[in-house]
């Protein structure tokens, strides 16, 4: 019995992304985006939380691109991250004038 009917050779990283989005549902640009999201959240803890916000802003940012170029993330968790990378921006921005 076969739980799933995969494609015979998957020798490249975006085949395999591709076949595993196809199961998902869509979903596995979204969930890469989120861990690294939050991954980088997390590793630059150490610094403010502005720049800390900034930082995993662009990273998430620059990995929807890369995800959207692999055809494994679509147009919406793109712009909720541009959305929120040019938030951050804003944000870090204000808050640094503030205190000069």
């Amino acid at each position: 019995m076969v739980l799933f009917d995969l494609p015979e050779n998957l020798t490249k990283i975006t085949e395999l992304l591709t076949v595993a989005d196809s199961y998902t549902g869509g979903l596995t640009g979204l969930i890469i985006l989120i861990m690294i999201g939050f991954g980088t959240l997390f590793l630059t803890s150490a610094f403010n939380s502005r720049d800390s916000l900034i930082v995993s802003t662009f990273v998430s940012m620059i990995s929807a691109l890369f995800l959207k170029y692999l055809n494994i993330l679509g147009d919406g968790p793109l712009l909720i991250t541009a959305i929120l990378f040019l938030a951050a921006i804003i944000f870090g921005s204000v808050k640094g004038n503030q205190g000069a």
